[in-house]
């Protein structure tokens, strides 16, 4: 949306206009963080590097491995005059991209870290821990976002209603958040909602594997000998890919596979790395779906990710979506406010479910487990100046 900003020194104030009516304006613009101009200047400054007034500056950068951070010295000008020199404040911090779960989990009881996300079974023996802490961030688990680009398996809408009629959401949820989740009965769920809603129930199909194979028989799509059906010679198989360290995750794909492949689906399960994940989705954009949960604050953020410009153009449109009911009534949703916004914007989200441009199956709560150590979040991200370390 074209806008304008200008900023008052004196008076410490920004004001933006926006060229059409934006009716989540505030909400938007406190939402998202502030590049300096030489962020502007050189985008590729900041991709590992500092080049803005926090808190911290990235002082090292392994690729795949961590961050390292370091206090920026004299900083006081935070929210309310927080500043980075508080008793406990640390004044170096290491973010290390662990693979594997039970590794952090280990890592948290034996003091070696202070702080963790953890999703899955290891949260059990973390909770009995009582040198550990706990506080919960409710977040989407789980979804299935489908590559509906010219040649890929997705890009038939049968197969797409065929997928999400072979899938038991119910049985996927409870294995993919190690039966601590709900069934998603919308797109969003970090809270507080900004357009609560249950879009899903009479619009997802009812779980039925025969009629998922009727689907596929209407669209010509053949069971061969070995059980994966082909069309024109090409055989229905689709890759998915995840990011691999929970172990829930893993169980969910592989019932995914067993489920899709129970109707004539052949399935390429594909565990990444986060690094390899994002290259799949942004570079090569080598998948037919894959398995992650979109956690956005507010319902004008899905535009990016389900319409627009495709990473190949610049954008964040990895399955290549184009559906005009979610475009048109995104763009009335955005010239609106309060209540009206709020049914436009549910409307819109509910077009990408008839169309299963999108399929939502898990709502659950993303831990962050702390030792030795305390911190506020916005979202799914800690807020560095609370961070405070004890023994």
């Amino acid at each position: 949306m074209p806008y304008t900003a200008t900023a008052d020194d004196a008076a410490g104030t920004v004001t933006i206009s926006t060229e059409t009516p934006f009716g989540m304006l505030l909400e938007g613009a406190g939402s998202l963080p502030i590049v300096c101009p030489a962020g502007l200047a050189d985008a590729g400054s900041i991709e590992h590097d500092s080049q803005g007034t926090g808190p911290y500056t990235v002082t090292e950068y392994v690729p795949g491995d961590h961050y390292t951070l370091e206090a920026r010295p004299g900083y006081g000008w935070g929210p309310d005059g927080a500043t980075n020199s508080a008793e406990g404040s640390p004044q170096k911090v290491r973010i290390a991209f662990v693979q594997n779960e039970s590794t952090s989990a280990n890592q948290l009881v034996s003091r070696q870290i202070n702080a963790a996300q953890i999703t899955g079974p290891d949260r059990s023996r973390l909770d009995a821990q009582k040198s550990v802490r706990r506080f919960d961030i409710p977040v989407m688990v789980g979804e299935m976002n489908l590559n509906e680009a010219a040649g890929r398996v997705f890009a038939d809408p049968q197969v797409r209603l065929a997928m999400a009629t072979a899938l038991d959401r119910g049985q996927l949820t409870q294995v993919g958040t190690s039966e601590t989740g709900t069934v998603a009965t919308s797109l969003m769920a970090e809270e507080p909602v900004s357009c609560p809603g249950d879009l899903t129930t009479g619009t997802l199909p009812a779980t039925d594997a025969a009629a998922a194979g009727r689907i596929l028989d209407a669209a010509g799509y053949v069971m061969g000998v070995d059980g994966i059906r082909e069309k024109d010679g090409r055989k229905l198989t689709a890759k998915l890919i995840y990011q691999v360290g929970a172990p829930q995750t893993v169980s969910a794909m592989e019932l995914t596979g067993q489920q899709l492949r129970a109707v004539g689906i052949g399935t390429e399960l594909t565990g990444l790395t986060q690094a390899a994940f994002l290259e799949a989705l942004y570079t090569t954009q080598d998948f037919d779906a894959y398995y992650s949960g979109i956690n956005l604050e507010f319902p004008f953020m899905m535009t990016a990710y389900y319409g627009g410009p495709t990473p190949a153009q610049g954008g964040r449109n990895t399955g290549s979506i184009v559906n005009p009911d979610f475009d048109a009534l995104s763009a009335q949703a955005l010239a609106a406010s309060g209540d009206e916004a709020c049914g436009l914007w549910n409307r819109a989200h509910k077009s990408l479910l008839e169309r299963v441009d999108v399929l939502p199956i898990s709502v659950g709560s993303r831990p962050f487990y702390t030792s030795r150590a305390s911190m506020e979040t916005v979202g799914l991200f800690a807020v560095p100046t609370s961070i405070r370390l004890y023994q």
